[in-house]
């Protein structure tokens, strides 16, 4: 799964199929589809990664599926980081890659004996629960390896042998279910090769992209993963699965490479946190229930193709009397064609599904879904301004003038070691500690204009101390002499090298709960911008059951910990590029992960996830530690939540609105059925407008965690106006239930009446514009930075709190917007 930012992928086995019954069944499969009890199925599944999401949150997805018609998962379970010591997992960092002699995913003794130790404790713990088909359990399809046939050349000979090694291993477990290796066009028995006699089974749909530390956001639009899911059963796929469905969080040192970020969201139909992601889950939620409906056809149907050239094709599936037409078109242009005297527009990019061959019911390219805004809200009943901060520093170590270090574990060797096999993934951090003399009678260095410390590395940061004082943080070792006559270099790659895994405050136990040196912690005199430091702090949990983050700003990069648990790395101060942003995505084109990115030159993770399983009441506790300096004082507790709910849905439709965590349609701000202009947040009335939507929709919606609408002239009113088709267009906002708790008042008629009407004004336009580029919450950020730069204390804060509501910090940034040219600000 090499989009999973792994290295490599050995995947144990994957769910593919949820049954209820207890009775074991046959698992089979033709050229067509998986057959159960030889009856051929369509299959929808969806990734998840369990070592990024936590037991409740698991079951919180398989709920979720339900709705979201997802058939069966993929769960897997991967070699990569593991290796088994007795028949038990152990190191998930970095175990195998330290073991003499071994060579990864070919023909060697010692890993492949790693291999079987952990794919036999694997498969006996699926026995053990009798989870296999054939023992009336869950999996139906398991895989070995991954994608090894784009890799298997490298290996010459060995390659194919291991392939070899691979079939006899899966076939002494004796499971029950057809076994599969992806992208391995010559698998022995009994792997199924792919060939023209097995199914054509998509394991890796990339619903988004993964984020790394730097980079800007990657997504995929709603419209273009349809797009590829459609084409996909179009052309007569049988087994298809996002990569990912949920995404999740990197916690502790999950994180794979390249740099990937804590957060693995992966812009999948349910986010980071378990939230829906509107609209890109509702639009594919349809597409499945058509999908399904229409089972039996695509499985047993004949099919015939129809090429209309230029990427255009018209597929029909013919079953006991009964047709089913797809058409699609692959071009940045429409479709427009005669099908058996019926005439069709098919929009660019997109594939219409005809069930009976006559009428369209559902088109890649039309969301007939919610959009939800999320924002972050802040912890109620919690000033975050009163978080009380200790804290403690992180001393750098240092030898003594014979090389050695007292007091604590250390490895000493002469050269210069991988920190990989030296931590063996303990922790993040490794001292490398030497000597040297500087003698200052030397006729070269000890007359040097500058002595420069150069160090070669393939990491982003590493930290240099001399004499305990720190000198720097970058890396690409050796001494360079600035001289009279040119540089001279001295290599200390082979000086006697001290190892030390970890900090010391992490020896300490300063990470923990419970800690015997939780009594050193300071209270007095904290630091400012303080490079290796510990900070902590205790916080109340939010109320309600909306996910929790934690608000980093402020912070340059380190590790954060909350009740003892490792949430992951952080690293506000990583900022994305300043361009390469687009504030439309045009989907009309192949999917890259550089096709439609956003969050430019802002940091490349601020918000880190909570589980809410690790939090109590009260009293929980948050420990940072800090390595570039910075300060915690706008760090803070936040939930994230469905603020603002948008819908621009097509005449003929169902559309389907909801909250969530309680929350309920507080206010209808926009609501106009018959050809609305504009998008979420500068919705206008069109030339055509039904004048009774707006009390239609109020007295579906408010006061209410869900509500449907049927988008026809017979729910709002005839519309005097000729369109081939009329939308609504809805916005509504959210608040909780409980803050809902009196009846509207003539002036809310009047507010919204206004809201109605009125057009934009230029501040108002510009508000919307800085939101949508993202330029209004860097520049809020940018504002917060300059203000405690110039000793904004928190008496301040609370005065400006006080004096300055949320609309004139909107003209300040209107100000700003027309006084400076965004490239530059960072500079002003």
């Amino acid at each position: 799964m090499s989009a999973s930012g792994s290295m490599f992928s050995f995947t144990a086995f994957a769910i593919l199929f949820l049954c209820s019954s207890c009775v074991a069944y046959e698992v089979t499969f033709d050229n067509r589809a998986i057959k159960i009890n030889g009856e051929r199925k369509l299959i929808i599944s969806g990734s998840i990664h369990y070592p990024r999401s936590t037991p409740e949150g698991i079951w919180i997805l398989l709920d979720l599926s339900k709705p979201f018609n997802v058939k069966g998962f993929m769960l897997s379970l991967e070699l990569d980081r593991m290796c088994a010591r007795n028949g038990i997992m152990e190191d998930f960092q970095f175990g195998c890659i330290t073991l003499p002699n071994i060579e990864m995913r070919t023909n060697n003794t010692v890993y492949q004996n790693e291999m079987r130790i952990f794919t036999q404790k694997i498969v006996g713990m699926m026995k053990h629960e009798n989870f296999f088909a054939s023992q009336g359990g869950p999996i139906i399809l398991a895989q070995i390896e991954n994608e090894y046939g784009d890799v298997e050349n490298a290996y010459g000979e060995n390659g194919w042998k291991y392939v070899e090694w691979c079939s006899d291993l899966v076939k002494s477990f004796e499971v029950g279910v057809p076994w599969i290796m992806c992208k391995q066009d010559n698998a022995p028995f009994p792997i199924s090769p792919k060939s023209d006699s097995t199914p054509k089974i998509w394991t890796e749909n990339w619903s988004g992209w993964f984020k790394t530390w730097g980079s800007r956001d990657p997504h995929r639009t709603a419209e273009d993963l349809a797009f590829a899911v459609a084409r996909f059963y179009q052309l007569g796929g049988a087994v298809q699965n996002y990569y990912m469905y949920h995404g999740g969080t990197n916690f502790g040192q999950t994180a794979g490479g390249p740099y990937i970020t804590t957060s693995y969201d992966y812009d999948a139909p349910l986010d980071e946190y378990g939230n829906l992601n509107q609209p890109k889950w509702g639009h594919l939620k349809a597409l499945h229930e058509i999908l399904m409906s229409l089972e039996k056809t695509l499985t047993y149907g004949s099919v015939e193709h129809h090429d209309y050239q230029n990427l255009q094709y018209v597929t029909v599936y013919s079953y006991q009397g009964n047709r089913t037409c797809f058409m699609s078109t692959s071009n940045n242009y429409d479709f427009h064609l005669n099908f058996e005297g019926n005439d069709y527009v098919i929009p660019a990019w997109s594939v219409s599904i005809l069930p009976d061959c006559y009428t369209e019911v559902y088109n890649t390219a039309k969301v007939n879904a919610q959009t939800s805004i999320m924002v972050k809200k802040p912890n109620v009943g919690e000033d975050p301004d009163r978080l009380e901060w200790v804290w403690r520093p992180e001393h750098a170590l240092h030898v003594d003038r014979k090389g050695s270090l007292k007091g604590s574990s250390t490895l000493v060797a002469n050269e210069l070691l991988d920190q990989k096999r030296v931590t063996n993934g303990s922790s993040d951090y490794l001292w490398l500690l030497t000597s040297f003399e500087h003698d200052e009678r030397d006729a070269v260095w000890g007359k040097a204009k500058k002595v420069t410390l150069h160090v070669n590395t393939d990491g982003h940061v590493m930290h240099a101390f001399l004499n305990g004082k720190h000198i720097g943080v970058h890396g690409p070792v050796k001494l360079i002499a600035k001289t009279n006559n040119g540089d001279v270099e001295r290599n200390i790659s082979s000086n006697q090298w001290v190892y030390k895994t970890g900090l010391h405050g992490e020896e300490l136990g300063l990470d923990l709960v419970e800690s015997h040196h939780n009594h050193n912690w300071k209270t007095e005199n904290r630091p400012e911008n303080r490079k290796m430091i510990w900070y902590k702090t205790t916080f109340t949990a939010p109320l309600g059951t909306d996910p929790v983050v934690v608000d980093l700003l402020g912070l340059g990069k380190g590790v954060a910990w909350v009740n003892g648990f490792d949430i992951g790395r952080y690293w506000p101060k990583q900022l994305a590029p300043e361009e390469g942003c687009e504030v439309e995505c045009d989907y009309r084109r192949t999917y890259s992960p550089s096709s439609c990115q956003t969050n430019c030159g802002k940091p490349s993770q601020r918000w880190y996830h909570i589980p809410r399983s690790l939090l109590k009441a009260d009293d929980n506790v948050l420990v940072l530690f800090e390595e570039f300096g910075g300060t915690p004082d706008l760090v803070s507790i936040q939930t994230v939540t469905v603020g603002t709910v948008c819908a621009d849905a097509y005449e003929g439709q169902t559309l389907e609105l909801s909250c969530q965590g309680g929350n309920v349609f507080s206010r209808i701000k926009f609501a106009s059925f018959g050809l609305p202009e504009g998008s979420c947040g500068s919705f206008n009335k069109g030339t055509c407008h039904a004048e009774n939507t707006l009390p239609v929709v109020k007295d579906a919606c408010l006061g209410k965690e869900k509500c449907s609408l049927k988008i026809a002239e017979e729910t709002f009113g005839v519309l005097r106006c000729k369109a081939d088709a009329y939308r609504l267009a809805v916005e509504a906002l959210l608040l909780m239930r409980n803050s809902v708790n009196r009846p509207p008042t003539p002036d809310d008629a009047v507010e919204e009446q206004e809201d109605q009407e009125k057009q934009p004004t230029l501040q108002e336009i510009i508000n919307i514009k800085l939101i949508e580029s993202g330029e209004k919450e860097r520049l809020m950020e940018l504002l917060r930075e300059r203000l405690i730069e110039c000793g904004w204390k928190d008496e301040m804060k609370a005065l400006c709190r006080f004096s300055l509501p949320s609309h004139v910090l909107v003209s300040l940034l209107f100000v700003l917007w027309l006084s400076f040219d965004f490239r530059g600000l960072e500079n002003e």
